[in-house]
């Protein structure tokens, strides 16, 4: 969890004009423009708004589910008896916005990793190249420490 670009600029014009501007500034420019990735726990996470609009302009219809099914499967981090597979869903943000989405499913019998969707807004070739690169890390490092057996 990261410090968000809003609350650097509260504090500094909380600051004013004290002797740790300095200070203020090296931490608004350290934090402007970060990407932040995060696993989707809970339907009712406070993006899935956003996650709907950037899914239903990316994806074209005619290639997706509803969003409704990914959102069904939210929080299906565990197989159990009635199913094998698990599901993700990660959301990556840059200033607070989101730009980018990954859902996968791992298949535990088969020890495979699906990688259903991957959208990254379109708006800024810098943000698409470190979203792919830190939504697949993310996911990576989840399943390297979830599935040690995990085979594709």
């Amino acid at each position: 969890m990261g410090i968000s670009l809003d609350l650097i600029q509260t504090v500094l014009a909380l600051l004013g004009g004290s002797g740790l501007i300095g200070v203020g500034s090296y931490l608004l420019n350290k934090f402007k423009g970060r990407i932040t990735v995060k696993l989707v726990t809970k339907k009712n996470d406070p993006d899935i708004d956003d996650f709907i609009l950037l899914y239903d302009e990316i994806i074209e219809e005619h290639t997706r589910i509803a969003p409704e099914e990914i959102i069904r499967f939210i929080g299906c981090h565990e197989a159990t008896a009635e199913t094998s597979v698990c599901d993700f869903l990660f959301l990556c943000k840059k200033d607070g916005c989101l730009i980018g989405f990954l859902k996968a499913i791992y298949c535990v019998e088969k020890k495979t990793l699906f990688i259903a969707y991957l959208g990254i807004d379109k708006n800024n070739e810098e943000a698409r190249k470190q979203a792919t690169i830190s939504l697949y890390y993310k996911l990576h490092k989840l399943i390297k420490s979830k599935f040690h057996d995990c085979k594709a």
